[in-house]
């Protein structure tokens, strides 16, 4: 009988853990729903290229993106969902993403220190900026575009 109940309590609780997985609410939704803001950011900087999908978050995921565009080259957005961009990445590692969003503090280290090498992913975090170079070298950057560090 022990066995019983035990077993029963196990499936319940795991039943319970399955059915609030934060996906379940995550969904499609059409470019257009978009905020304007990320829609004009899409235009301007990426604006060559197709949107495949887009994902609305909901809640929020731990980095603040609401809002996930993938689009035809291989390129990923993240948005906030005030539609600030908060991530530009290429799948393909060795790729490069476009850079006339970049603060320039920041493209003036890259093409002064890595003349040859491009951008492949940036990313907004609440302490500072991160970017993945073409030879998956990531540099550091304070929020006003300064140099921090180096990771490898």
């Amino acid at each position: 009988m022990k066995k019983l109940i035990t077993t029963i309590t196990f499936s319940i609780i795991g039943l319970v853990s399955v059915s609030c997985n934060d996906d379940d609410n995550d969904r499609l939704i059409s470019a257009d729903q978009l905020p304007a803001t990320s829609q004009t950011f899409l235009s301007t900087y990426l604006g060559n290229e197709s949107i495949v999908r887009v994902e609305k978050n909901v809640p929020a995921e731990y980095d603040g993106t609401v809002y996930e565009v993938d689009l035809t080259n291989g390129y990923e957005a993240d948005f906030s969902n005030e539609g600030d961009w908060l991530s530009v990445s290429q799948e393909n590692d060795f790729g490069s993403i476009p850079t006339g969003f970049i603060d320039t503090n920041i493209m003036q280290y890259i093409t002064t220190n890595y003349p040859n090498v491009s951008v492949n992913s940036i990313e907004k975090e609440p302490s500072h900026i991160e970017v993945e170079l073409t030879n998956n070298i990531d540099l550091i950057f304070n929020l006003d575009g300064s140099f921090v560090s180096i990771q490898y």
